[in-house]
């Protein structure tokens, strides 16, 4: 009778230990595929901030590379708000972070989070200001092509009286978007100094 008792309680003890080295097992597992998985989530997220960090500086480099001038500042913000909206903007990429909304908390800490999604905030605000600066640009050419009856040019004592819609927003425009860029570019990829800190 005491070596059946034995042999049950034997029996029970080793699924018990079996059960809990099994648990601990996956539970091992588990915590190795989140890693992995989290490490995946940095590194797709991070590569696609650099690629637009590469797009920006790129495309910042073009609508700089103008010939100096002895222009005042707010002449020389005009002529860079223009090619601005006259080059193409790049298209910013954002199907890494979209696809991997889910998994941002597991990968990044909150600080890291808010960090990357300022990043995107900053690429979609120089795009408004792009938009914004080439619609006003719109109207003062509708304006000064109306006003001149189709020939493009205006006796000076009416042109006084014209609006200038883009060559006022030009420069404030201008340099909102120049700070921005350059907070950017100087800033650089947040999460490849920060991502050993989760």
């Amino acid at each position: 009778m005491i070596e059946a008792i034995i042999g049950v309680v034997g029996t029970l003890l080793g699924t018990v230990v079996g059960f809990f080295l099994s648990e601990r097992g996956t539970k091992r597992r588990e915590e190795r595929n989140e890693k992995r998985q989290a490490q995946s989530v940095r590194t797709m997220v991070s590569m696609e901030i650099d690629r637009n960090l590469e797009l920006l500086e790129e495309s910042w480099r073009e609508v700089n590379d103008t010939p100096e001038s002895d222009d005042d500042q707010e002449a020389r913000k005009r002529v860079l708000a223009r090619r601005f909206i006259e080059l193409p903007l790049p298209t910013w990429n954002r199907e890494s972070l979209d696809s991997q909304l889910l998994l941002l908390p597991m990968a990044l800490s909150e600080q890291q989070i808010v960090r990357v999604f300022q990043f995107y905030d900053r690429l979609s605000k120089l795009g408004a200001i792009r938009t914004e600066l080439a619609m006003a640009a719109e109207v003062q050419r509708e304006e000064w092509m109306a006003a001149s009856g189709g020939q493009g040019m205006i006796p000076m004592h009416i042109s006084h009286f014209l609006r200038r819609k883009f060559d006022e927003k030009a420069p404030t425009y201008c340099g909102e978007s120049q700070r921005n860029v350059e907070n950017m570019l100087t800033e650089g990829n947040n999460l490849k100094a920060r991502s050993n800190g989760r």
